[in-house]
C-alpha cells in the first residue's frame, strides 16, 4: 500500500538464474519474497534489485548508467 492508501503492485520480480544468484550473492544480496508476491533482492545499504523474465532489471536506487546487472553490481561493490 503506497502512502496515499492505495493498494499498488508493479510488476513483481523473478528470482534469478544461477549465474545471476551467485553474482547477486557475491554481492551479498538476498533474495526477499513478500506478502504481495513480490520477489526482489536486498543489498548493502538497503539496495533493493527486481528481476524480470524479459531479462531487464528495476533498481533502488537507480543505477548511474544503465547497462547490465553485472554493470551494476560492479558499480555498487
Amino acid at each position: 500500500m503506497c502512502a496515499c492508501g492505495t493498494d499498488y503492485m508493479g510488476e513483481a520480480g523473478i528470482e534469478a538464474t544461477a549465474a545471476e544468484a551467485a553474482s547477486l550473492a557475491a554481492k551479498r544480496f538476498r533474495l526477499v519474497h513478500n506478502a504481495n508476491r513480490d520477489t526482489y533482492y536486498v543489498g548493502p545499504e538497503d539496495r533493493l534489485i527486481w528481476l524480470y523474465a524479459d531479462g531487464t532489471f528495476a533498481s533502488d536506487p537507480r543505477p548511474e548508467n544503465k547497462g547490465t546487472l553485472e554493470d551494476y553490481l560492479n558499480e555498487v561493490a
